[in-house]
């Protein structure tokens, strides 16, 4: 809405009666914004107000269930260990998948 009104205003800026123009049409538009903030006055008869209701977005909502755990730094830095073979002893299988 700001750049509208500044496009307005440059666009205005041109000439005199733009001038002109857009300072009666603030007025007279300040006039009605006034009266329509101040509500419907004792001078409308049978005029219908329809006035805008904002509705905000609905507050968040937890997930059921247990939060995850936070790891610490060292945890995150600990390698994992080796495997090693405890029936031959060689490095990269487990006693399950040995070859011998």
């Amino acid at each position: 809405m700001s750049r509208l009104a500044s496009d307005v205003v440059e666009d205005a800026l041109m000439s005199e009666e733009g001038c002109e123009l857009l300072s009666e049409t603030l007025k007279s538009l300040q006039v009605k914004l006034k009266l329509l903030k101040d509500g419907p006055s004792n001078n409308e008869v049978g005029g219908s107000s329809s006035q805008t209701q904002y509705m905000k977005d609905p507050k968040r909502v937890r997930c059921k269930g247990r939060s995850k755990g936070v790891t610490g730094a060292k945890e995150k830095a600990m390698k994992r260990g080796i495997r090693h073979c405890r029936e031959c002893g060689h490095i990269g299988h487990d006693r399950r998948q040995c070859p011998v």
